[in-house]
């Protein structure tokens, strides 16, 4: 099979897929599957009738109208998928507005979380103003210290990618500061986050060395996962499929 006939099998399973309200990850196990299942169709067909053309024909014949399977498609879509398609965004958002939505995703589920173990904390044991202040402190920091970290993650990510994959070429000197800023994050992230520790155990400062240590590393990897990801987005946004 050459790389027009793929594309163009392509083109029937994105006519169907591209329309649904989906996140991205659920979309592109539609497009695998679809995809699969056309081109098996489309070998059945061409042993057949070995015609290219009239194969292609018969298996977007087969296929059926896409927007009965796009309404299909729509319905197989769980309820729960709603809240990967907030975290997930969508493709070609900007990188501010994924911080933000990152951000704001953590920051209120770990504000859940908190307040949830505080109602609990009360009908098992009564009131809890006998907490010292720092135990509040403590429970709520993540309400906080995760919207930091996933936010700085993503600007981040966003700068090792363009060091490495901008149209200009790669910039080692930004992949450099961007590996440095990495490490000066974690480093001084997880400070703030241990800065009730007690300093006088070796265990926190090895712990915190290894995670400032591993971050550009962590960095670089979520770099090329993003990479991937957009590539197969732009890859399917291609598709003409008027």
């Amino acid at each position: 099979m050459n790389e027009s006939t793929l594309t163009r099998l392509k083109i029937i399973v994105e006519r169907a897929v591209r329309p649904v309200r989906a996140s991205m990850s659920h979309k592109r196990k539609m497009r695998e599957e679809l995809l699969a299942h056309v081109i098996g169709v489309f070998e059945e067909e061409s042993a057949k009738l070995s015609d290219e053309g009239a194969a292609l024909e018969r298996t977007a014949s087969r296929f059926g109208n896409p927007a009965l399977v796009t309404s299909e498609l729509q319905q197989s879509v769980p309820a729960s998928d709603g809240i990967e398609r907030v975290w997930q965004g969508r493709p070609g958002e900007p990188t501010w507005q994924m911080a933000f939505r990152f951000a704001w995703v953590s920051g209120a589920l770990a504000l859940i979380l908190a307040v949830f173990f505080l109602v609990v904390e009360f009908l098992c044991v009564g009131w809890i103003s006998a907490w010292p202040g720092e135990a509040f402190i403590l429970l709520f920091y993540p309400v906080l210290a995760l919207p930091v970290f996933l936010a700085g993650l993503v600007f981040l990510t966003d700068w090792m990618e363009k060091a490495l994959y901008a149209p200009t070429g790669r910039s080692w000197i930004k992949f450099a500061l961007g590996a440095g800023g990495s490490w000066l994050f974690m480093l001084l992230w997880f400070a703030g986050v241990t800065w009730h520790a007690e300093w006088r155990h070796w265990h926190w400062l090895l712990i915190m060395g290894c995670a400032a240590v591993g971050a550009p590393g962590f960095t670089y990897g979520l770099t090329q996962s993003s990479i991937r990801r957009k590539r197969y987005d732009a890859e399917w946004a291609r598709l003409d499929i008027a």
